[in-house]
């Protein structure tokens, strides 16, 4: 059994925690187990070096090899997984102690006694009941009674599972929040485009600010939330948000870029603050659990809250204007690059007829029409109807926002309860320090975090580039209506997810990263082409169904990839346990560069050459991030 804390013993069969000078307790024997059990069946240690120094460096930073590759593909996998889980490095995602070692052993093995258990009885006087944890200081016992040590480990348990009333709370707060800033979202490039005019460029502009704030300020806020408190940051967040959806209500041309601006702080203060308070106040075991679900909530009502702003758009704007329908004259001219023959364009009022001439698409007549406001292009209703009425409209988008930002604040300030900060001793300090000189020399033997935070810009660029604010940009200047644009947020943007994103989690950890990652750069370059082929369907009923179907299979493509890349991610760090959140913080800092860079790109590219180009460009990315993943798998095995 692990006694008091000592540095000396047999390098190749020593625990982390053991080189660190680390307290011990039943799980650093479970460790030394674990080794014992690899080396049983491989016929040699998992950690051995020439040196010492060498054995501790490799026992503390480099993850545990697969016994499969040590010449045992025949063991089941389950084995395997039961003897990583006694190595691995972290003492807490071990088994407690021996004799739950040799339960998943037996289980894993099909072994039907409990001939192995008994033979870990034997060997550490443990005996098959639940450890009672005793107190550092002895306490009174009475006659006759044994008196034990603590080397069971010690788990806290915070007494409340993965739905705790707080973390209810939070995904109430995160729907409430996400449905808000999904209105925000598509009011915004609304705004600028429709009512004031803006080109793609400027739009993108304000997308950038927004987007660029809260890159640069999160860390920084995580920093102030440990300080100061993470509920009272929330809540500072919580308010500047509010704050800010009734400053887009009221804001002129500038006003709307300081605007955007400020919205970027608050989002900045908002993310590590919520994340925290779920670790808080949710039990080790089902933290994972608490997570996938408050994601959950945010992605899928994030999306409910787009769609809701296109539905809000056209009852709004019918409620101000009195009617459901507008006039319009429509053009009739010849194109033969469409199926039909024919395209349409919406003239206003005082538009002259189109010109004939031979440089010019023939026209073939002028039809007057009752169209109804949800069949409208969004790029005509400046044309077709009041610009006030327009302006109104997307202000009580904003108005909603608001009431809808307030409420989060509300229901924050009154279920959300912040726990009381622990002070941090300095022996913490000590081990932290001891552990950062333990890993130090190894640190050159892990993969180029840099080249693996390089593959996630380039994987995700091209989704980026037909995603978010820029789609709906897209969306308005290819003429789609109101309604086709509320169905495609709808199914492809709000169902896919939610039914996509549980299942790929769970193929990705039976096909591999790697597989997975190809299924994301086929779907990329797939959907480039039907991207590409919607122009020439441009006002036939065919046209919203590609582009539904291009957003479909692109967010299809998302869901893939997001639970993979936190495996990659998570592998990627545990080179580096020391600086693992570090290391996490840059690989997640280039999937955020490339939802900052490449709508903007996307942007300049479809305005000075069109939609084509866009999608050759987007395709040769998603070929190029395919390959560059094949380099990086070879060159680092993961």
């Amino acid at each position: 059994m692990a006694g008091l804390v000592s540095a000396t013993g047999t390098a190749q069969y020593m625990s982390p925690e053991l080189w660190l000078n680390r307290p011990l307790d039943s799980r650093a024997d479970v460790y030394s187990l674990g080794i014992i059990l690899f080396e049983m069946l491989t016929g040699r240690v998992p950690f051995n070096a020439p040196t010492r120094q060498e054995t501790a460096q490799l026992h503390v930073s480099s993850p545990a090899p697969d016994i499969a590759d040590y010449g045992r593909p025949d063991l089941d996998e389950s084995v395997g997984a039961v003897v990583s889980r006694a190595l691995a490095k972290d003492p807490v995602h071990r088994q407690p102690t021996a004799l739950d070692l040799a339960s998943e052993f037996e289980a894993a093995a099909d072994v039907k006694g409990g001939f192995f258990g008994n033979v870990i009885q034997k060997a550490t006087g443990l005996l098959p009941v639940k450890p009672v944890i005793i107190p550092q200081a002895p306490a009174p016992v009475a006659a006759g009674e044994a008196y034990f040590p603590t080397v069971v480990a010690r788990v806290e348990e915070k007494g409340q599972g993965a739905f705790s009333a707080v973390v209810v709370a939070l995904m109430a707060e995160a729907f409430l929040s996400r449905v808000s800033g999904g209105l925000v979202k598509t009011a915004v490039p609304l705004y600028g485009l429709l009512v004031f005019g803006l080109d793609v460029t400027s739009v993108m502009g304000l997308v950038l600010i927004q987007n660029t704030v809260p890159l640069l300020l999160r860390p920084l806020f995580g920093s102030l939330a440990d300080k100061y408190g993470k509920k009272r940051i929330f809540m500072m967040s919580l308010i500047m948000r509010t704050i800010v959806s009734l400053l887009f209500a009221v804001a002129n041309l500038p006003l709307l870029f300081i605007a955007s601006a400020a919205r970027g702080i608050a989002d900045s203060a908002k993310g590590p603050s919520a994340s925290a308070m779920i670790a808080d106040h949710t039990d080790e075991k089902n933290i994972a659990k608490a997570y996938s679900w408050y994601t959950t909530t945010k992605s899928t009502s994030g999306s409910i809250g787009e769609a809701f702003a296109i539905w809000l758009l056209t009852f709004l704007l019918a409620f101000f204007i009195t009617a459901n329908t507008v006039s319009a004259r429509v053009a009739i001219l010849e194109d033969q690059s469409r199926p039909s023959g024919e395209i349409e364009q919406i003239l206003t009022p005082d538009q002259p007829v189109p010109a004939t001439d031979a440089s010019a698409k023939r026209l073939i007549r002028i039809e007057e029409r009752q169209i109804k406001l949800s069949e409208v292009p969004l790029a005509d209703l400046p044309n077709l109807v009041d610009k006030a009425a327009l302006k109104r409209t997307v202000i009580y988008i904003f108005l909603i926002s608001t009431f809808l930002s307030a409420m989060s604040v509300i229901l924050v300030g009154i279920f959300i309860k912040e726990k009381k900060k622990k002070d941090k001793s300095k022996q913490k300090k000590v081990e932290e320090s001891v552990e950062r000189e333990a890993v130090g020399q190894s640190e050159e033997k892990a993969p180029s975090t840099w080249a693996y935070a390089l593959l996630g810009t380039i994987l995700t660029a091209p989704g980026y580039m037909v995603s978010g604010e820029f789609f709906l940009v897209l969306a308005v200047k290819l003429a789609v209506t109101a309604k086709a644009l509320w169905l495609i947020k709808l199914f492809a943007e709000m169902f896919i997810p939610l039914f996509f994103g549980p299942f790929f989690g769970w193929v990705a950890d039976r096909i591999g990263a790697g597989k997975v990652i190809a299924f994301r750069s086929i779907l990329n370059i797939i959907t480039s082409v039907i991207f590409w082929t919607t122009s020439m369907f441009t006002g036939s009923a065919l046209f919203g169904t590609l582009l539904g179907l291009a957003r479909g299979l692109d967010e299809i493509g998302k869901a893939a990839f997001k639970p993979t890349w936190g495996a990659v991610a998570a592998k990627v760090s545990s080179f580096k346990l020391a600086n693992r959140s570090r290391t996490m913080g840059i690989l997640e800092l280039g999937v955020d560069s490339s939802d900052l860079i490449f709508p903007q790109v996307a942007g300049l590219i479809f305005q000075k050459f069109g939609l084509p180009i866009l999608m050759v460009i987007r395709g040769v990315i998603a070929v190029g991030a395919e390959v560059y993943a094949v380099l990086i798998r070879r060159k680092y095995g993961l």
